[in-house]
């Protein structure tokens, strides 16, 4: 059967499957659509222009009472984003939202029906994060392609360290990547099978000290790349296409590189967006 959860962004989770307590019915808007343009000629007609629309998700809240509901109320209006978790198998797919609208009603026949209205505001996704020892040269080189087991080895010492990347996806994957100092002169670039350059975030005279780390993100909302909560955009060379996507359906190369020998274990994670699951 398939699942729903409300989380928000410090992982706290409202199970929206507990009949007699808080249980999400009859959702729609689980599809996707677009808004095309055409033009015809002859009796033919050529697409000239489409517009993914933003999701919009419905449905009914089937609450226990007005403790239940007001319950929730409370935890909407913490201050946290929210995020909607939709698992209709063994995968869990996540979207950031917002929840428009909760009409109240009165009690019937012991529970509290509540129609809701959400807008989304990413597609589906799953984040699948994975830690790399980046180690001395002396040590074995490895080599490894998502999904794999952990930890994988790769060898670091003022040379490249490469990551096998194949996102999964119906649009280009975002990557946030995290490497703890020291680091010097850090440099992320991502080729594809031909060597071709995708993108390339450079950071020529800077130094991540022992402590800090550098972090490195394209995700929707949070694009950047800093040391720690210290901005590091002054740093990057404009002729870059610094903040890059990860093609989807295809394998490209992550590469890490810095002027120092580096020890440590880095964190990837890509974000693989659906338009529908």
């Amino acid at each position: 059967m398939r699942r729903f959860y409300l989380q928000n962004e410090i992982g706290e989770r409202k199970n929206l499957q507990t009949r007699g307590e808080l249980f999400f019915s009859s959702p729609t808007g689980m599809g996707f659509a677009n808004t095309n343009a055409y033009a015809q000629t002859g009796g033919f007609f050529t697409r000239t222009s489409a517009e993914q629309v933003q999701g919009a998700i419905a449905g009914e809240l089937v609450f226990g009472g007005y403790t239940e509901y007001r319950a929730l109320a409370d935890w909407i209006f913490s201050g946290y984003e929210l995020q909607i978790v939709y698992a209709p198998e063994d995968d869990e797919y996540i979207a950031d939202i917002d929840i428009v609208s909760i009409s109240k009603g009165e009690l019937s026949r012991g529970v509290l029906v509540c129609p809701v209205s959400i807008s989304m505001k990413t597609p589906w996704y799953r984040a699948n994060a994975v830690r790399i020892a980046l180690a001395p040269p002396e040590s074995d080189i490895g080599w490894a392609t998502l999904p794999f087991a952990l930890p994988v080895q790769l060898a670091a010492s003022g040379v490249s360290s490469a990551v096998s990347l194949s996102p999964a996806g119906h649009m280009p994957a975002a990557i946030r990547v995290e490497v703890p100092g020291e680091l010097t002169n850090p440099c992320l670039t991502l080729k594809d099978a031909n060597e071709s350059v995708i993108g390339k975030m450079d950071l020529p005279n800077v130094s991540i000290p022992s402590g800090g780390k550098l972090i490195f993100s394209t995700r929707h909302g949070e694009t950047g790349v800093r040391n720690g909560q210290t901005d590091l955009l002054g740093s990057i060379d404009l002729s870059n296409n610094n903040f890059f996507s990860v093609p989807q359906g295809k394998t490209s190369t992550l590469i890490l590189s810095a002027a120092n020998t580096i020890s440590a274990l880095a964190v990837v994670t890509l974000y693989e967006y659906f338009r529908t699951v």
